[in-house]
C-alpha cells in the first residue's frame, strides 16, 4: 500500500486548519505525526480517512500499481479516534457485530472481547453504560483485528488505563511489520512507541 499526500490542506471559512502537508507512506511500518494542540493532527487523520476533502493538495491511497478510488479507501484503512460518536443505544455486542459485518471479517465477537480483561461482562452493555476507557480499548481492538493494511489512530491512548496503554504497545509491535500504522498524537511517549516520527508544526 502506498500513500501519497501532496501539497494537502484544509480550510474551515477563512481559517486553515492544516497547510501544505505532503509526504509519501511507501512501506509498512508505525509512524507517529507528533504536534501539540491546534497544528491540524485530527484534521489530517480525518483527510486521510476521506471523511474529509482537501481544500487544496491532494492525497493518493494506491495498491499493486492501481490507484484506488476515494470511495474504496474505507475497504483498506481502520480508522479510529476517542471524538468518533456511536449510538449510545447500541449494545457492545450489535457494535462489534454490526463492525464485522460492515468490514467482512470473519471472526467472532469472543475473539474481540477477550483481548482486555477490562472488556468482561460488556457484551451486553450499552455503550452509554461503559466508562470511555473501556470504549475506547474497544474501538481500538476492532482496529487492530479489522485485518486492514492501514490503521489510522487518532490520540489512542486518551482514556485508556496502565494496562491498556500496556496492550496498545504490544499491538503496535505486533503489526507494525505488516501494517501501515498512523498515530496522531500531542505526547511524546506515545510517539515514541512508533519507529518513524513526523513532526507538524503550526
Amino acid at each position: 500500500m502506498e500513500i501519497v499526500l501532496d501539497s494537502v490542506g484544509k480550510r474551515y471559512g477563512s481559517a486553515w486548519a492544516l497547510r501544505d502537508f505532503s509526504h509519501i507512506f511507501s512501506s509498512p511500518g508505525s509512524t507517529a505525526i507528533f504536534g501539540p494542540n491546534g497544528v491540524g493532527k485530527s484534521t489530517l487523520a480525518c483527510l486521510m480517512a476521506g471523511l474529509l476533502i482537501p481544500s487544496e493538495g491532494w492525497i493518493r491511497y494506491s495498491y499493486g500499481g492501481r490507484i484506488l478510488e476515494r470511495g474504496s479507501w474505507y475497504r483498506h484503512i481502520s480508522f479510529t479516534a476517542p471524538y468518533l460518536q456511536m449510538p449510545s443505544y447500541l449494545s457492545v455486542d450489535r457494535l462489534i457485530r454490526t463492525y464485522l459485518s460492515l468490514k467482512g471479517i470473519q471472526i467472532r465477537v469472543e475473539d474481540i472481547l477477550g483481548s482486555l480483561s477490562c472488556f468482561s461482562g460488556l457484551r451486553q452493555k450499552h455503550l452509554s453504560e461503559i466508562s470511555q476507557g473501556q470504549r475506547q480499548g474497544l474501538y481500538l481492538a476492532l482496529a487492530f483485528r479489522s485485518g486492514r493494511r492501514v490503521l489510522l489512530l487518532d490520540e489512542p491512548l486518551q482514556h485508556l488505563d496502565l494496562q491498556g496503554a500496556a496492550w496498545y504497545a504490544e499491538r503496535i509491535r505486533d503489526q507494525q511489520e505488516e501494517n501501515t500504522i498512523i498515530v496522531f498524537t500531542s505526547q511524546e511517549d506515545e510517539a515514541g512507541l512508533c519507529q518513524r516520527v513526523i513532526s507538524l508544526v503550526s
